[in-house]
């Protein structure tokens, strides 16, 4: 949610001690969640995220910065075909839709069929990166 990821993160590594760890979990903008179902897709979270990433560009962000990337893990599989994302995805078509309303229960067996058994770098909704000085 920052106009200037770079600069948030610069700071926090001023105020970082020695030994300290940042973490840091954003969208995962190559998710095929993502590219699928675009504004409609709850973690798109229009208009607060001003800025998307991958794991590949939120890792050189945090290296540019001068911190030192220990782990990148992918998070948020199974959340992606509950009850409560779909519901989601309908509130925000019934806010910003036009058209014929998808059919996102639908939506969601088609999207656990074509990730299954993806490679993790586009299953996964979400990517965390943990840092450190």
């Amino acid at each position: 949610h920052c106009i200037d990821p770079i600069k948030a993160i610069t700071n926090i590594r001023q105020i970082l001690r020695p030994a300290g760890r940042l973490i840091i979990e954003v969208p995962n903008n190559a998710a095929v969640g993502f590219e699928k179902y675009g504004i409609y897709w709850p973690w798109t979270d229009l208009p607060r995220h001003l800025n998307y990433f991958t794991e590949q560009s939120l890792k050189k962000i945090v290296s540019t910065c001068g911190l030192y990337i220990s782990a990148a893990k992918f998070v948020g599989y199974a959340r992606q075909f509950s009850p409560e994302w779909i519901s989601d995805q309908s509130s925000i078509w019934k806010v910003i839709g036009n058209g014929r309303r998808p059919n996102f229960c639908a939506g969601a067996w088609r999207l656990l069929a074509r990730t299954i058994v993806a490679p993790n770098y586009i299953k996964y909704d979400s990517v965390r990166i943990h840092a450190q000085l």
